[in-house]
């Protein structure tokens, strides 16, 4: 990264100082002179050599720049989660983004993450710093996934080995319809009065637990991808899915005929700017869901489970794949394989 000639004068006594700060980093040098002409020409010499030595070594801020420039396969909000999580792997490993690669990316660097992720935490609340933790190294490694390490020069011997750790063992709980149906009646009763006072939060609401759309779906969701036997989720020019598939999630010719009564003319099926359709409107259902005694890190995502769940239950876990938008069933069944009912059978021994 070559660096900017100016520079910052100010003096010291009887001597001009050069100043400029590059990556995060002040660099201040002593000129030697008090002609201020000379000095700014000397200052320049010092800092733009010291920054050219800076910049020699491979450090986590030369490496976050090289993912934005070059994760074109990433959607740009996946970007800024990885750099984002990332950042949480430096911090608890009490390193920052001025530290080296070679320190940060290695197998030692990636347990003692793990170690401290999961020190004096009691069985409870392991399952779910471990499934928080897992999430944060995944995006760690996400820097040298295959098709990013093409994009290096030469990659420190040290990722091979931080590629390897393997992620903490978590014991995932499947989703279960039965211990959800007096907090959902409730919850569904509450939000059926949001029709009228807050129409936004209303469809926010439908959308999630009727068709089982994604946060960043609802703020993404267009009138046009209404059609008359259901919901197309699709790609924009400012929405990818997540899977990068399209997907037809049906719904019934009463319920499409009730989403186009709040159609009046917007792009959006939820209206106003994107904070309102990806945050304020979806939030109002989130504390509802809250209240009600569904507790969760994504709150709101618990309709969409619980849509999820009773596709499952009701047609299949395939069908409940293709609703959701999951790249495979084997993803699906990891939560709601139990859903299944069970019919009485006679299994017949050959023999």
């Amino acid at each position: 990264m070559k660096p900017s000639p100016s520079v910052t004068l100010f003096r010291r006594g009887n001597k001009i100082y050069a100043k400029k700060t590059h990556l995060g980093t002040t660099h201040v040098v002593s000129t030697g002179t008090s002609d201020r002409k000379l000095a700014l020409e000397v200052g320049i010499e010092k800092i733009t050599s010291r920054i050219k030595a800076q910049d020699s070594e491979f450090r986590v801020s030369h490496l976050f720049d090289h993912f934005r420039l070059n994760a074109i396969h990433c959607r740009e909000r996946t970007v800024k989660c990885a750099i984002q999580l990332t950042r949480l792997y430096l911090k608890t490993i009490g390193e920052n983004e001025r530290s080296l690669v070679e320190d940060v990316f290695t197998k030692s660097a990636a347990i003692t993450f793990q170690r401290v992720r999961l020190e004096g935490l009691t069985n409870a609340k392991r399952s779910a710093a471990a499934i928080t933790a897992n999430t944060i190294l995944r995006s760690a490694r996400q820097f040298w996934s295959d098709r990013m390490l093409q994009t290096y020069d030469t990659v420190p011997d040290c990722i091979a080995e931080f590629k390897k750790v393997k992620p903490i063992p978590v014991r995932m709980p499947q989703y279960t319809v039965a211990d959800k149906k007096e907090s959902m009646v409730r919850i569904v009763g509450r939000c059926e009065k949001l029709k009228t006072i807050q129409p936004a939060a209303y469809l926010a609401y439908f959308l999630s637990l009727h068709a089982g759309l994604r946060r960043g779906e609802l703020a993404a969701a267009r009138w046009s991808w209404v059609e008359s036997n259901g919901i197309r989720v699709q790609q924009t020019e400012d929405f990818t899915p997540k899977s990068g598939k399209s997907r037809l999630v049906p719904l019934s010719e009463a319920q499409v005929a009730h989403l186009r009564e709040f159609d009046r003319g917007d792009t959006h099926i939820i209206p106003g700017a994107y904070t309102n359709r990806y945050r304020l409107a979806p939030d109002v259902v989130a504390k509802i869901i809250r209240e009600e005694g569904i507790t969760g890190s994504k709150s709101l995502h618990e309709l969409r489970k619980y849509f999820g769940a009773n596709v499952a239950t009701q047609i299949g876990l395939f069908a409940a794949q293709k609703y959701l938008g999951h790249h495979s069933p084997e993803i699906t069944s990891r939560y709601y394989a139990d859903l299944i009912e069970a019919k009485p059978v006679e299994i017949r021994i050959l023999a």
